[in-house]
């Protein structure tokens, strides 16, 4: 029995020297995990502003398309060239969306079933992700006609913070696209431009 009890205790626990290599091994996994990790984020990111800004000017297509002659669906752009940004939808013209008072002229609402909806999104929904560019045939906003959906042609250029950038493009057929201007298709997922 003694001989158990005398095994048991030089069996138990860790040694400081195993404590210590453990210790070594995990932070160095974390060091090296951390940075691709914090790329993923910064991809991430930027995936989901380029899509979100896609899917909403295949709404402003549709819209336009699907309201005939009652009116144009207009996409205005704002950018201050870095991480300041906004962009909303507006039947007929430009708008200006950094409003949010749907009674303002300028503010940039959509017409659903009789009530005036604000459609903006905004920079502060996608940290670090910058707006560098939005041109569409000179303006910094495009409107979609009933006939055919059609649209100036134009691109909206977006930036990560690890500098990863994304294109959304509207064609001059008005096909919505993205793709990766700076040729990292392989990071981003999408075609070169």
């Amino acid at each position: 029995m003694r001989q158990r009890t005398e095994l048991l205790k030089h069996s138990a626990g860790f040694t400081a020297v195993e404590l210590l290599v453990s210790l070594t091994v995990i932070t160095l996994l974390v060091g090296v995990a951390l940075p691709s990790f914090s790329d993923y984020i910064d991809r991430s990111r930027l995936q989901s502003a380029a899509e979100t800004i896609a899917s909403d000017l295949y709404l402003a297509r549709s819209e336009a398309v699907m309201r005939g002659v009652s009116g144009n669906i207009t996409v205005s752009f704002s950018t201050d060239g870095a991480t300041s940004w906004c962009y909303g939808l507006n039947l007929n013209s430009a708008c200006d969306c950094s409003l949010t008072d749907t009674g303002d002229a300028d503010a940039c609402v959509l017409d659903t079933a009789g009530v005036n909806n604000l459609k903006v999104v905004s920079s502060s929904d996608y940290s670090a992700v910058s707006m560098t560019s939005a041109n569409f045939s000179g303006a910094t906003s495009t409107s979609f006609t009933s006939v055919r959906g059609g649209a100036d042609s134009g691109q909206v250029v977006l930036q990560s913070a690890s500098g990863q950038q994304l294109q959304v493009a509207v064609t001059a057929l008005s096909r919505v696209r993205i793709c990766s201007p700076a040729g990292n298709s392989y990071v981003t997922g999408y075609p070169t431009c």
